[in-house]
């Protein structure tokens, strides 16, 4: 997901500085703008996934040392 955002992203900044100066092609500088805008919540969202999972992980272990050692099951 993160890689899959960051390269729409950056395709729809290229695209969009590619087309934006041409008044015929505005419609593709509008769409090359969402695009952009669309891969970067895209990435965020699976940067956001990677922490979470790696949080998730680590605090599991955490609690089931302090189960142990408490004399929890």
């Amino acid at each position: 997901m993160l890689l899959l955002g960051v390269v729409i992203g950056v395709c729809g900044y290229l695209g969009g500085t590619h087309w934006y100066p041409d008044p015929e092609t505005k419609d593709l500088a509008n769409l090359a703008f969402w695009a952009m805008l669309a891969g970067g919540c895209l990435a965020l969202y699976g940067a956001m996934r990677l922490v979470e999972r790696a949080l998730g992980r680590g605090l599991d272990r955490v609690f089931a040392r302090l189960l142990r050692r408490r004399g929890g099951r």
